[in-house]
Formats: structure tokens, sequence, C-alpha cells
């Protein structure tokens, strides 16, 4: 969607200077929408106003910063809305008011994020929500989604494909899909972590680390096992129990109404797949009171206590004091991420121990007087009720310890009522922004349970200095768990919980006798330079009722380490998982818990295993069960092998955590040969390996035929002692694949290719650079490409050679996203096949002449600027003598905007700035000009030089090539 982000970008600059006289003038034309029953921040369109006023107010709507004080809600009604195209920004609501999202339809256009940070990610797309809407994006586009958390999307029918990132797939923090059709394929790509729930999808690929679905048509299988991280899938057929968000829609007659649906258990799909409000009740507007900022907290109260409910319309609501709801079955709506800040040191909102209390759609501020909780439901230490056939349900609540302002809490969430439900829940001391450091947003825990069978679906707590979530109610499940450790812990002596080091992420009390989780992740960075230690990422009780299945510690970056991924509250039995830290990143425990009592013996040796091949790629493994010690829970790694009589160790375990006595090994190559050894493991320790299991993969089914000669090969040289091949895909035989390329090198024309001059095999990218070469010597070269049936024909024989050894010329040049160039077209050089590289992708590439003239003797051939790499990206080039000095030429040319100010962005080479903001367009002075910039660098200890491109004031880079000399 890189052409589709430009658009916007355009409009909204046209159009600025316009949207400003219309804010100056509030009750212009383009903001006449906002004169509504829900006061200035609200605008409600129907189909009677124009496609553009729609779009220039959006686009100014859309534009708040991330710790912005303005809050907005866009409401549709029903109807169809053709050619609207907007981001949806911070503090930025849409919805449709239909009774169904179908009734409320964005046709060829979208409502979408996919907007970047300065590294082009999008792990700050913070609070911004879409609602009850239907949408099909613009023929050839696909709608995208690229948030992380505190960003909700709920009841919305997507009618095609739907990405959970930006154009370039940059990194993603996680979110929340619920109630919502998507007809076409999800993918996730560079998104962490994600939740989906009670939804219906075509299909769903990509991921990271942890990503759960809880009555989902169309999710992925449950992954088993979980351990190996390849596929770390959680899926259960129904979500236990849930209450939807309640939701304003019109009727007929335009009359407002707020509909609360009803309980729901062991669900699955869409709350309105059959169409109209689904199984609920229809709040009259007139049952609600709908405040302002302005509307004082004795109003508010004085409301509440009389039985009414209650609208908050987008704003900041500063109160000394709290807002009491004391009724049962009161409905408190936020519009526009309503904000509550309590001014005073007590709770933002409380809630009594009654039946069916709806919170929904609020954010919650953490005020200048530490508050000791921030929402109460229920009484602390009263007695409590059942209210299982009536829940409170908290519903797309978040909370902020500093970042927007400056402010404390003991603790962000207290449950103190039975049988609540939390759907979709972001509870963050802040990691940046106002007042984030160890000693000023002070906050010890996010979430404090003490009722009994609470449910939390969806649920992300990041960065308090204690325990993130503290768990004592018997009875509890949480679905979806996301959570960073504090980054900013300064030593280790100031995170102790006891003599145990830290504080587990997720804490279940040592008297808790029955609860279950699933899709656990816990994530550690440490970031002052301190090694810091986490004993787990989850401590919990040894009991039989006690659960989790797939949990996963996570080192992102920093120093020190999480011991183990899950604990138990004694840290001596029952621990699982392996480190996480910067060697061995991950950690994944399949399953845990069940056991009765303390573990005290390791387990026996695992049985003789036995191993089967079962196609070219898989390879079944079954072993004898082992004998668990009295009191332990057994699980198994798995290890493998190419070589026989192997020592099991961490760069061979392939999965842990393994609850059954066999494995499926999948992904392997053909005709190959794996050895494997089994542990079994408990909460005491590893047993020894087992004896050693081998089979050999099937030769790759009906492939029947050797590939066809590769063709195109061509050979250029990059410098004096290296010359880059590249060379077209080979289109396999029917029912094979092409597993590999083999290169050929001679100084003698018309060689024979033969295991005396074969220079690299199984190679499996369609380039090649060969180094070491000698200075103005020619090089010929063939390639054969390989099946599992055989090697092909050897391809035509290409030719280059070397530069002087004395010439000055390049130690390499790179065509960023285009082929080998040689130098008859002009220039300084010849350019390899793009190499080196990690994102970023491929820019359309034009055909239009690139004037190289202003660009002088430095200029590349015109090639190389017709084809560039666009992104967010990095190169790494090798092989160079540490800490050597080179010149490093960087080639660029403005192929696609047609105005200065359009693409702005920055280059560093080995850490160091070098360019920021740049423009290509007003560097050249035009379209379609060449330009050059030229640096000095010293090659790292490791003998590289680095160059990275981020993203800078405006869309993203756009890079032809590189030299370095």
């Amino acid at each position: 969607m890189k052409n589709r982000t430009s658009r916007l970008k355009v409009m909204s600059r046209l159009l600025f200077c316009l949207t400003l006289v219309a804010l100056l003038f509030w009750g212009s034309s383009a903001f006449a929408q906002n004169s509504t029953i829900f006061g200035p921040n609200v605008y409600v369109y129907d189909t009677t106003y124009s496609i553009s006023s729609i779009n220039t107010t959006l686009a100014t709507l859309a534009g708040n910063a991330q710790f912005s004080t303005n809050r907005y809600a866009v409401f549709f009604k029903p109807g169809t809305y053709s050619g609207v195209e907007s981001q949806v920004g911070f503090y930025m609501s849409a919805a449709g008011l239909g009774t169904s999202p179908t009734a409320t339809a964005i046709t060829n256009g979208y409502l979408t994020v996919n907007t970047t940070d300065g590294n082009g990610n999008v792990t700050t797309n913070f609070w911004r929500s879409l609602e009850n809407i239907a949408i099909t994006a613009p023929s050839g586009d696909t709608l995208q989604w690229g948030v992380s958390q505190g960003a909700d999307f709920r009841r919305v029918q997507v009618n095609g494909g739907l990405e959970l990132t930006n154009t370039s797939c940059g990194e993603a923090s996680g979110g929340f899909i619920g109630d919502s059709k998507i007809t076409g394929a999800v993918n996730a790509c560079s998104q962490q972590q994600w939740y989906t729930r009670n939804s219906s999808v075509a299909s769903f690929a990509g991921n990271v680390w942890n990503f759960v679905f809880s009555g989902v048509s169309g999710a992925p299988a449950n992954s088993n096992p979980f351990a190996t991280g390849s596929s770390s899938m959680t899926t259960l057929a129904t979500t236990p129990v849930v209450r939807e968000k309640p939701y304003l829609y019109v009727d007929s007659g335009g009359n407002y109404f707020v509909f609360s649906p009803s309980l729901l258990t062991n669900s699955s799909g869409a709350d309105w797949s059959n169409g109209g409000l689904g199984a609920g009740t229809s709040l009259a507007i007139s049952t609600f009171l709908i405040a302002t900022p302005s509307t004082s907290l004795a109003t508010i109260n004085s409301a509440l206590a009389s039985g009414k409910n209650l609208i908050l319309t987008p704003g900041i609501y500063k109160y000394s004091g709290a807002i009491n709801v004391t009724n049962a079955k009161t409905v408190v709506l936020g519009l526009g991420y309503a904000d509550l800040v309590p001014q005073t040191g007590t709770a933002a909102l409380t809630v009594a121990d009654v039946d069916g209390v709806q919170i929904a759609g609020l954010l919650i501020d953490a005020g200048p007087v530490n508050s000791p909780v921030l929402l109460e439901v229920g009484v602390k230490g009263g007695s409590r009720v059942s209210h299982a056939s009536n829940p409170t349900s908290i519903s797309d609540v978040n909370f902020r310890i500093g970042g927007a302002t400056a402010g404390t809490a003991t603790v962000a969430t207290e449950i103190d009522s039975d049988n609540v439900i939390i759907d979709n829940m972001w509870s963050w001391r802040a990691d940046h922004g106002t007042d984030a450091s160890w000693t000023g947003n002070v906050a010890m825990n996010g979430l404090v349970v003490n009722g009994d069978n609470v449910t939390a679906l969806g649920l992300a707590v990041e960065h308090y200095e204690a325990e993130q979530v503290v768990w004592n109610g018997n009875g509890g499940e949480t679905i979806f768990y996301q959570s960073e450790m504090p980054y900013d812990v300064p030593s280790q002596a100031a995170w102790m919980n006891g003599s145990v080091d830290g504080y587990a992420s997720y804490n279940v009390a040592p008297a808790v006798t029955t609860h279950q989780a699933y899709g656990i992740g816990v994530y550690s960075y440490f970031s002052q330079g301190v090694a810091i230690i986490a004993n787990s990422g989850i401590s919990a009780p040894v009991a039989a009722g006690v659960t989790f299945e797939h949990a996963v510690t996570v080192f992102l970056a920093g120093s020190g380490q999480i011991t183990y991924t899950l604990a138990s509250d004694s840290s001596q039995a029952d621990n699982a998982g392996t480190v996480a830290e910067s060697g061995s990143i991950t950690s994944f425990v399949t399953n845990w818990g069940g056991s009765g009592g303390s573990c005290s013996s390791v387990p026996s040796v695992p049985g003789t295993p036995s191993a089967t091949a079962t196609s070219s790629s898989a390879i079944n493994v079954t072993w004898g069960a082992s004998t668990a010690g009295s009191g332990c829970t057994v699980s198994y790694n798995v290890y493998r092998s190419t070589t026989s009589g192997f020592t099991p160790g961490s760069g061979n375990l392939i999965a842990s955590g393994v609850t059954t006595a066999s494995y499926s090994n999948t992904g392997l190559a053909a005709s190959t040969t794996y050895y494997y050894k089994i542990e079994a493991v408990d909460g005491d320790g590893s047993s020894a390996a087992s004896a050693q299991a081998s089979a050999t993969t099937q030769s790759g089914g009906s492939c029947s035929a050797a590939p066809s000669a590769p063709t195109g090969l061509a050979a250029a040289a990059t410098s004096s002692s290296a010359i880059g091949l590249n060379w077209s895909a080979v289109t396999p035989p029917a029912n094979c694949t092409i597993s590999g390329y083999s290169v050929y090198r001679s100084t003698t024309s018309g060689f024979t290719p033969g295991s005396g001059n074969l220079i690299a095999s199984g190679v499996t990218s369609l380039s090649y650079t060969n180094s070491g070469l000698a200075a103005s010597t020619t090089y010929y070269y063939k390639v054969e490409a390989l099946d599992s049936y055989g090697s092909s024909p050897a391809s035509a024989q290409a030719q280059a050679t070397t530069q002087s050894g004395g010439s000055g010329g390049d130690f390499i040049a790179i065509n960023f996203e285009g082929p080998a160039v040689n130098n008859s077209g002009g220039g300084d050089a010849s350019f390899a096949a793009d190499e080196d590289f990690t994102g970023g992708g491929a820019s359309t590439p034009t055909t239009h002449s690139i004037s190289t003239t202003a660009a002088g003797a430095n200029a590349a051939p015109m090639a190389v600027y017709q084809t560039q790499r666009d992104g967010t990206f990095t190169y790494t080039i090798p092989g160079m003598v540490a800490n050597s000095q080179h010149t490093v030429l960087l080639h660029f040319a403005e192929i696609y905007f047609t105005a200065t100010g359009k693409r702005e962005f920055n280059v560093a080479i080995n850490g160091t700035n070098v360019l920021t903001n740049f423009d290509v367009y007003a560097a050249a002075g035009g379209e379609y000009i060449a330009v050059v910039k030229t640096f000095t660098a010293t090659a790292n200890s490791s003998g590289q030089i680095v160059v990275a491109f981020t993203s800078g004031a405006d869309n993203q880079p756009s890079v032809a090539g590189l030299e370095i000399r």
C-alpha cells in the first residue's frame, strides 16, 4: 500500500490550509457534523455529506501526536460511503451506527493504520479503534491495520484481506480483533503477538512469538508442539465466557440507542453472524447521562446513584474523587478514548459488588498524587457473592502510568468481585514520555485479582515495578497475555522479591488451587546496562488444578536474563523452560502444571526411540515414556543431528516441553539421514539422554526428472578480487522442488563442470559473490540446478575480468533490488546483484531514463538508478580488515515523487548518522536525476560496514545503490 499512503499524505498537505481555516471557523460546513447531543468532539456523518468534506475533516482529526490532549469519535450513520479514505490516528475512534456492521459500508476506500515511527515500525501506534462497520478497499489494495497495544478492532467486516502491519512489514507489538469477519486472508507479518476472538477469517498467516485464537473460524491449527517456536499458535475452539462491548446505534427514525449484548458461554464466531443486533438489550439514549469534561463529578455520581447509565464523550476528565458505580446493570461507555485522571490520590472509577455492570472504552491515567488503585471492582476485603449469571465486564479499558502526564499509582486495576470478565485491556507503566523513570512514574502492579472465577480475554500489562499481575482468586482463566518486564531496573538489589531474583510478570499466589492460562508471553529488555536477572516470567503453585498451556519468555535486548519461563512459588520445584538471554532469545513451554505436589527426583531415561520417515520432509519419532518422580510432571526435550553419535546440547535442541512420547519433525531435506536423542525433564532436572534413533527422509516423492539448465547467467567484476554472479530461477519439473544451485569456476574458457572446479553448492538464492580472486584475471563460470532426482545440465558460460589491483576500484558495488550491471553503459564501476541486506522491499522499477550528468565521474550506470530498495532496511557489508578506512558512495534518484518535501529519510553508517531528513528530489534538483553522496567510514571490529536507512520526516527511504572503496 505504498502508493496509497503517498496519496493520503499528498491529499493531507494540499488540504492543510483549508483545514486550518475550517478549524478557526468552528461552525463552518466542514465541522457542522459535530453539533450533536454528544458535544463538540463527536462527529456524526450521514450520506448527504460530500466525501471530500468527510476526508478533509478526518485527515485533520487523524493528525494527533502520541501524547496529544485531543480526543475524537467519528460515527457514520447507516449507508454506503464510497471513497472515504483516512488514517485512524491517536485517540480517534471510528464506528458505524447501524444495527450490524454491514449496515454502514465504506466502499472503494478505507479507514486504515499504516503510519510508522522513525524506524519504519508501528510499535507505538496505540489508542485508536474501529468498530461496527464494513470496509471494502479499492481494487488491488489490502486493508492495513498496523497497530500495537490499545488499538481496538471490533465488530468489523473486512471484504477482502487484512494486513496487521504497514507496507514495509515494520515491527509491531500486538493487538486485538473481536467479533469480526474478514473474508480474505489475514497476514500478521511482523506482529510479535496477537489475540483474535469470536471471529471468522479466510486464513491467518505470519507470526513471531505468541498468537492466540478462541472461537475463531478459519484460525490456524493449535501448534504441536508449541515449543519449536516455528508456529507459535494457541487455538481454542470456543471462548468460555464473554460479553461483547456495548455500542451506539440509531434506529430507522434516527433515534440513538446503546445496545447491551448478552452473556455468551462456550461461544464462537461473530455475535452478529445471523444479522441484526444479536442477543441483548437496547437501552434508550434517555437512560444515559451524556457527560463532557465540564460535567461535574457530583452531577455524574448523582445520576449514577439514581439509576442512570453514563456516556463519557471524548475529552480529559480531571476529578478530585472517583466516579462511583453503585447499581447493578449500569453501562458506562466512553467515546473517543474518554480519559479519566484523578487529581487527589483517589481511584478514577469504582464499581460496587453488584451484577452486570459494563465498563467500556476508557483511558485511565494516573494523576499527580499517588492513587492506591485506579479502577476498583468490588470491595477490598468485603464478602463476595457469585455473579456467574450476570458478570461485570470490562471492555477496551486502557491504563497509563506516566507518558502523557506525570502520575503514580500503586495498583492500576483491582478485582474484588467474583466472575468479572476482562475483555481486551492494556495496562502500561510508560517506558517513554513524561516522567518515565524508575523513581518518576512509580507503580507496583498492573492487575490484582482477588475475586474468584475471573476471566481475562486479551490482557497486556507492562513495565510495572513489581509483579505485573497478581492473581489471588481461585478459578481464574486467562486467554492471551502479553507483558514486558520493566526496562528501567537500576540494579538487581532494587528488584528482588525477597530472596528471589526479580518479580515474575504473571504471579499466581501460593494458596490458589485452580487456575488456567493459555498463550502467555513475557519479555525482557533491561536497558540500563546492568545485568538484571528475573528468576521466571511466570510463577505459580504446584497444584492439580493449576495449568498453563503455551507459555514463552523472550529476551528482546539489553542485559541479563529470564532464568525460567515458569517456576513454582517455592522456586525449587517444577521449574520449566530454558534461560532466555542474548545467546538463547526464546524459551517455550508447551504445558505446565496439573501435578499435585513437590518434585524431588529426575525422571527415568526415555525408552529407546524409533524414527520413521513419512515423506521427503518429515520424520516421526516415538519413544518409551519415562517414569516420573513423586509429585513430578514430565516433559521431553528432542535433539537432532545429521552426525551419528552426537552429544545433545542447546545447539541441536529442536523441541522442548513435549508432553507426549512422540514428535513429528517436519521441514527436513529429502534423502537425508537424521539422528535423534530424547531427554526427560521434570522440576528436579533432566534425565540422561536416550539411545539414538535414525531415519532417512524419502527421496522427494514422485520427483522423477532433473531440472533444466539455468539461464541468464551474468558475471560482473566488483573489485580487483571479487566477481558477482546472478541468474534466472529454474522452473522445477512436475512434483519436484529446486533444492539449490551449484556454481563452477575456471580460468579456461569452455571448461567442463566437475568436482575439481566446484566453488559453491546448495546456493538457495539467484546470486553469488565470488571473492578472493586475483586482480586483472578473467574467470569463467557455469551454474547447475539441483532437485531430489539430480542435477541439471550446466548453464551457458559467463565471464568477467577482475579489476586492476592498483586501480583504486571498489571493494564492492551493489545494485539495490537489481541484477548485476556491467560498466559498458558508463560510470565508474560494475555493480553486483543485490545482496547483504535485511528489511525493506522492491520499489516499483522505472524504465525512464536517468540523468547521470550532475553526479559526475562517480555516477553509476543508469540501470542502477532504475531499480531501488525502499522501506526501512540495512546493508551489512563484510570482508574488510577491522578498523580499515574506506570511502562509501551512496546512489540516489527520485523516481516516484515530483516535488520537494515528499520523501525525507535518514542514513547512518556504523551507527553514526550521516544524513538527516535527506530529500533526494531537493538534493538532485528534480526527478530522474542521479545524485551521489560520499562518506568516509571505518570498518567495525568484525570487518563490516553497516549502512542503515530509516524513515525521517516524511515517507520511507528509497535508495538505488552502494559502493565501498
